[in-house]
């Protein structure tokens, strides 16, 4: 039960923010962050943006500050929130995590693995 009230506590917040942007003027929807906006970096785990060495809340958070809030960045780099391996860290990124850490979702993708590393220098 405990899960489940987080995992509607996290859903209102993103549908509060606006998952897709769809309600907001054009000039105020939040850019995707992409690989051409950063620099390559070493991904570890992809989905742990906190570098904390797993996936968790936490990190959906810091997704959500990243993508609406224009927060302090992802750590090591984008691709760490890159989640399902679209080549952008988007809202869809933040919808796949809660999946995946409330509801044993399937696992983020391995960015380093992925056609869209873009350079990356991932640990294997």
């Amino acid at each position: 039960m405990k899960h489940l009230l987080t995992v509607a506590m996290l859903f209102a917040l993103i549908v509060a923010i606006s998952v897709d942007g769809s309600n907001l003027p054009a000039s105020d929807q939040p850019p995707a962050l992409s690989a051409q906006d950063h620099d390559s970096c070493i991904v570890d785990l992809t989905g742990d943006v906190n570098v904390s060495g797993s996936v968790t809340a936490a990190d959906i958070i810091a997704i959500i500050n990243e993508i609406f809030l224009e927060g302090p960045g992802l750590e090591p780099c984008w691709g760490a929130g890159d989640v399902d391996c679209s080549g952008s860290v988007t809202s869809a990124d933040v919808i796949y995590l809660v999946f995946y850490v409330f509801k044993s979702g399937i696992k983020p993708c391995d960015i380093c693995e992925s056609d869209v590393a873009f350079g990356q220098n991932c640990i294997q």
